[in-house]
């Protein structure tokens, strides 16, 4: 049997690969031994998979991608392969419209290129390795959120008046590494300071119950996180803050609600403050979301600005963002080998059959985690799940 079988992508060793890009693959296998095999096969294959509980068990599965490439061909009979080393190659143009990878507490989306070895009277003999994929995101392509973005809401305290918080973004899309300038005021009418401010970019991500359906489960998870201690607006008091920014982080899956049936992922940036209630003895969360649309390309134009103008607090203006060249996929230098082209067919089918699940998660501290570690901020989840209800689809906990 053999002892080792490389995948390698050629010119990648990190195995990121985009959407619609051309791969070239070569499959390194080494024998100690002669075997026999009926064939020889290769298989890039993509699943997006969830798994929850809401009154029940829940899983479903979705084949985003499936490419097939028979390396030898026994033509029906076995075929001998002596003891030695064996190089193939497979060259192949990922679809356009594969969602990105991904990997979440209730599914992920995960590809993966295997090599099955066919081997006669025994079980197949497989091997595996992953790969990684980012959806190109072309922000240009969404002309209707490069204005400015804006949202209020109001929160009434039981024994005085109202705090409201209004907030103003310069764009409703950004790009990887690019910030996002902030403006936020309150006029605060109540008796009672509000104050612990912070600005997050939140990744809201729908796990629907299957591929036809619109019921099923949000989960929220802090993407990036600032903490505006100077903030603090006294009882009885308008304020407008001085404007912050906050990175967009360069390596998570851009907005996405259309590539996968089941796993829908979206963005926000969102605003939380606290206020004290002694009346009541109780603290009492202030906070607003507003959509935005990450991607991997810019808008064209954007300038580099490190310092953003200000100008009059009460008239934020839109921010410049950093200027970032339109992500293209990773090009073969001049001496790599040349591949032929091969016709090879995208499949894309639904099945039943939930894969493994991952292990492997983000590294991110999911929603509810973030607010557990921030102990001095007791914020009203229902009040962030209100605003959010509205974004992307029409799905909603269960």
């Amino acid at each position: 049997m053999p002892t080792t079988c490389l995948i390698n992508f050629e010119n990648n060793a990190q195995k990121i690969v985009f959407s619609g890009q051309k791969l070239h693959i070569t499959v390194r296998l080494k024998l100690r031994e002669e075997i026999k095999v009926r064939g020889i096969y290769i298989h890039l294959r993509g699943t997006a998979h969830v798994r929850f509980f809401i009154n029940g068990y829940y899983t479903a599965d979705e084949d985003v991608l499936d490419l097939r490439k028979c390396l030898v061909d026994g033509n029906g009979e076995n075929q001998v392969l002596p003891v030695g080393t064996y190089d193939y190659s497979f060259t192949c143009t990922l679809p356009l419209d594969i969602p990105s990878s991904f990997s979440g507490s209730y599914g992920h989306i995960k590809y993966t290129a295997n090599v099955v070895l066919r081997i006669p009277l025994w079980p197949d003999k497989k091997f595996e390795e992953k790969f990684f994929v980012f959806k190109p995101v072309n922000l240009n392509d969404f002309p209707a959120i490069r204005g400015p973005v804006s949202e209020r809401k109001a929160q009434t305290l039981r024994h005085s008046g109202e705090i409201c918080v209004s907030a103003h973004l310069p764009s409703g899309g950004y790009a990887h590494g690019q910030s996002i300038y902030v403006q936020v005021s309150v006029n605060n009418t109540t008796h009672y300071p509000v104050y612990h401010f912070a600005v997050y970019i939140l990744r809201q991500t729908m796990y629907l119950k299957s591929t036809n359906s619109e019921q099923g489960k949000t989960e929220y998870t802090v993407v990036q996180k600032r903490i505006c201690g100077s903030w603090i607006c006294g009882k009885q008091q308008y304020k407008t803050f001085p404007i912050v920014s906050i990175k967009v982080p360069p390596m998570i899956p851009p907005t996405d609600t259309e590539s996968s049936r089941i796993i829908k992922i979206g963005y926000v940036v969102s605003i939380k403050g606290t206020a004290r209630d002694f009346r009541e003895s109780q603290r009492v969360a202030v906070s607003l979301s507003l959509p935005i649309t990450i991607g991997t390309i810019p808008f064209y134009g954007t300038a580099t600005e490190n310092h953003p103008r200000r100008t009059l607090l009460s008239a934020p203006p839109i921010a410049l963002a950093t200027a970032i060249h339109p992500t293209e996929p990773p090009q073969l230098e001049s001496s790599a080998p040349v591949f032929p082209d091969d016709d090879t067919v995208s499949v894309r089918t639904y099945t039943s059959t939930p894969p493994p699940f991952p292990d492997d998660d983000a590294g991110l501290p999911t929603y509810q985690e973030a607010l557990l570690m921030d102990q001095e901020i007791d914020i009203n989840l229902q009040s962030i799940e209100d605003s959010f209800a509205e974004l992307c689809v029409k799905s909603t906990n269960r």
